[in-house]
């Protein structure tokens, strides 16, 4: 009996003793793990459950674009990696990823955009991550590029495209005496034509600055092609008689001026005068001379008075032929340069072997040194090229050398007007010198660049180089140049102006309550309606500083969604068939499924429910693995919802954990999977509420 006892003890005490030891089973380390793929973590970084140790290895899932979560070692076995989508590539090159994220969790949308310049056209904007495959639903989106249309109809002119979509342009081209106001060239974007519509409006040239009487209205500006005659009343009209409008805005010549020219009483010894002038000798006066009998002529024999009051050519002379043939001896000529008879042509009576000496080489004198009479003759004082003694004026003639009594002219410089002083000097007879410079120039001012309605005109200055600025009030557009330089002749351009802004008759299929006019002022707004359909967009809309409406103009939409149709769920909300725009739905899955994809969705514009309707899926369980163990209960697959399993180790294994498990409403299987763990005596086994004895034997 004694040795039968003993048996029994030590059975129940190896049987205490395996059970002892089972949980130690379970702190074993996970190996054979190749984590290479993951980055190690601590617990710091892990924070979704606080049942982690800092002694414990963690690995990030979320190296990989397809994995997320952390991967733990539980029970002796890693854990898995959750399974998501990566981040797509798109198949369409006019379309992008609205989404930043590189990884989604299955069931997750994502939404497309069409690129800068494409337009939607059809297709479904959204891909969806398939939960069973961990894939992408096919990209349908569809992008085509946008077309503008036209850029509008323009008056007394044309517009010539390189095309009617994203890129391309519209350039606005006027008829001639037309001139271009606002940008030319406009480009086609992805909201349509940029830039406001330019106009052509026709050429105006200003009046012009002249002393002369005008054949015809005196009027501020002219149009295209129209013309201007002019006279004088007292002295001389110098220039074109008539001038016309330009197709540039200016006038084809510039405008005549009356001039009162008058030349000295010709004196020519020795000779008989005729002509049709009699003093005073006036511009175009002409004169014709003959010598007396015994008197050669040298010159020409017909004069003019030119528009600088001198006699042109210069006056001949009359020369007796029986002096020409004298010697002349004992004259020092090195201060001038000999020439010869073909050099001088002033006179038909110079012989080839005639002594000639040219007296311009200095510029206070002028003419030939000629033998006559047995003397040489004298060259004529004149009066050299005066230097300014005003930096502000210059002097209009440009010859070098002057005859006494001849006049000359002064201006004032670019950016200086007259202000005084006589603008003329004269090559004084006797002295030979110039009459003093008493000309004033002074920096020449604009004054006002005029008065603008509804805007204001900005200046830098009013004088010779300063700007004036034209700026719109709020609600006007400027129309014209907004800039003008004061220049030597007033400021630049044509005057600007502000024009209140005008927004274009909205096109919609609305009712408006209020007046339908083709243009409506700044500010001024309309209220739309519907009498059918949906009012989609505001209901009130402005119209905006810049011309265009606070708002696209609303439409009239007859929507209505097809009836939502989500099997095994049951559905609230206000709305009730037929479906609208907005109207409003949200699922609750049945018992036993879990929702995938957004419980509340509503009717859009077009059509459609969105988000897309959600799919309730049924809740299932991975397939139960408990090594050495055999399985009792609903053990095909699939494990749905509330399936039940109960597990029995085989000889020589003792289970640890629960031995029936059922799958749960989250698809784990709860309480979590036991173990068979081998207690290394094959004939017992050790159940999991208790001790039994093992029939294998």
């Amino acid at each position: 009996m004694a040795p039968m006892m003993m048996k029994v003890g030590m059975l129940l005490f190896l049987a205490l003793s395996i059970h002892a030891a089972a949980p130690r089973e379970q702190g074993k380390a996970c190996e054979d793990r190749q984590n290479g793929e993951f980055t190690k973590v601590t617990a710091n970084n892990y924070r979704e459950t606080s049942a982690v140790t800092d002694e414990e290895e963690l690995y990030d899932c979320s190296t990989t674009q397809t994995t997320s979560g952390v991967l733990r070692c539980l029970e002796g076995q890693w854990t898995k990696c959750a399974r998501v989508c990566g981040r797509p590539v798109s198949t369409d090159a006019n379309a992008y990823l609205e989404n930043k994220e590189t990884s989604f969790a299955p069931g997750v949308k994502i939404r497309y955009s069409c690129a800068v310049g494409y337009a939607l056209s059809g297709g479904n904007r959204h891909r969806r991550c398939l939960p069973k495959t961990f894939t992408w639903s096919p990209l349908t989106i569809k992008c085509e590029r946008s077309s503008c249309g036209s850029a509008g109809e323009i008056l007394n002119g044309e517009v010539i495209y390189t095309g009617v979509e994203f890129g391309h342009r519209a350039t606005t081209v006027c008829a001639k005496g037309y001139l271009l106001v606002g940008k030319a060239i406009r480009t086609c974007l992805s909201g349509g034509w940029d830039g406001r519509p330019a106009f052509c409006e026709a050429v105006q040239c200003t009046k012009p600055k002249t002393n002369t009487e005008t054949l015809g209205p005196w009027k501020a500006s002219y149009a295209y092609r129209q013309a201007l005659v002019f006279r004088c009343r007292q002295g001389t009209l110098v220039g074109q008689k008539a001038i016309s409008c330009s197709e540039n805005a200016t006038w084809s010549a510039p405008p005549p001026v009356c001039k009162d020219v008058e030349c000295p009483r010709p004196n020519v010894p020795h000779s008989s005068q005729s002509g049709s002038s009699r003093p005073p000798f006036r511009y175009r006066a002409s004169m014709t001379f003959s010598c007396d009998p015994g008197y050669v002529l040298e010159g020409q024999a017909s004069v003019s008075c030119s528009l600088e009051g001198r006699w042109t050519p210069a006056l001949p002379q009359c020369i007796s032929p029986r002096e020409q043939g004298k010697a002349c001896e004992n004259r020092q000529n090195g201060e001038f340069t000999k020439v010869t008879a073909n050099n001088y042509k002033e006179t038909s009576a110079v012989t080839d072997e005639e002594e000639l000496y040219d007296c311009s080489t200095t510029q206070t004198t002028s003419g030939v040194l000629r033998c006559l009479e047995g003397q040489w003759t004298k060259c004529a004082r004149v009066c050299g090229r005066p230097v300014s003694t005003d930096a502000n004026a210059y002097l209009e003639n440009k010859e070098t050398s002057f005859a006494p009594g001849v006049k000359i002219r002064y201006s004032c410089a670019v950016g200086y007007a007259l202000s005084g002083g006589n603008r003329h000097r004269r090559c004084l007879p006797k002295t030979f010198t110039w009459s003093p410079l008493t000309i004033k120039c002074e920096r020449s001012s604009c004054g006002s660049a005029g008065e603008i309605l509804n805007g204001e005109v900005i200046y830098t200055g009013v004088e010779f180089g300063h700007t004036a600025t034209t700026v719109c009030a709020k609600g006007y557009l400027l129309v014209g140049k907004a800039i003008r330089t004061c220049l030597s002749g007033g400021w630049d351009g044509r005057p600007a102006f502000c024009e209140a802004v005008q927004c274009t008759k909205p096109k919609t299929n609305t009712e408006t309550l209020g007046p339908w006019k083709a243009s409506y002022a700044y500010r001024q707004a309309l209220v739309f309606r519907c009498r059918q359909g949906t009012l989609v967009g505001q209901k009130a809309i402005s119209c905006s500083e810049n011309a265009t409406w606070s708002a696209p103009p609303p439409v009239c939409k007859d929507v209505e969604c097809p009836r939502p149709n989500v099997p095994h769920s049951s559905q609230s909300g206000s709305s009730r068939p037929p479906f609208r725009y907005r109207a409003s739905m949200t699922f609750t899955c049945d018992p036993g499924y879990v929702l995938e994809g957004q419980a509340s969705v509503s009717c859009s514009l077009e059509g459609r429910w969105t988000p897309a309707l959600p799919q309730c899926i049924y809740v299932e369980c991975p397939h139960p693995n408990v090594p050495y163990s055999s399985l009792s209960g609903s053990w095909r697959p699939p494990f749905r919802y509330r399936a039940w399993m109960t597990f029995s180790c085989n000889p020589g294994y003792v289970l640890v954990g629960q031995a029936s498990v059922s799958c749960s409403l989250e698809g784990r299987w709860t309480p979590a999977l036991p173990q068979c763990i081998w207690n290394g005596y094959g004939g017992y086994g050790y159940g999991g509420n208790g001790y039994r004895w093992n029939a294998y034997g």
